[in-house]
């Protein structure tokens, strides 16, 4: 494997990617971040590590933490009963909660190395992927 197909952009690792699930975007920021690691020192403050590994409910929230405060930047196309429902730090929180599904998708996508280059280099990447 060529190291260079690890390459992310650094500007589209912090701005972040779209990525589509359903109907919905979201725009998700790479996990190799300085803010995705602030993010995880903010949620484990005062969190034993040990406390973290016992407590399945405690896991849960740091990742929805995490994700709301580094990862997940903004979203398009949901809504709730029928109306738009607007992308800010609340509704992160409670679509997070809500739905397993996406909380997993979004934590997924972040580490996603071919979400966050070029476009020449996410090509290689993806067909690298496929052949593993």
């Amino acid at each position: 494997m060529d190291l260079t197909e690890l390459k992310t952009d650094d500007k589209t690792a912090l701005e972040g990617s779209w990525i589509e699930y359903g109907d919905a975007k979201f725009l998700v920021r790479h996990t190799n971040t300085k803010a995705y690691r602030k993010a995880i020192q903010k949620a484990g403050k005062g969190k034993a590590p040990s406390q973290l590994r016992k407590n399945v409910e405690l896991q849960t929230n740091f990742g929805i933490e995490v994700i709301v405060d580094a990862v997940l930047l903004d979203w398009e196309g949901l809504t709730k009963d029928g109306k738009n429902f607007p992308f800010n730090r609340k509704n992160a929180f409670e679509l997070l909660n809500l739905s397993e599904p996406i909380r997993n998708f979004i934590a997924e996508e972040a580490q996603e190395v071919a979400n966050f280059q070029q476009e020449g280099e996410a090509d290689d990447a993806a067909a690298v992927k496929s052949k593993s």
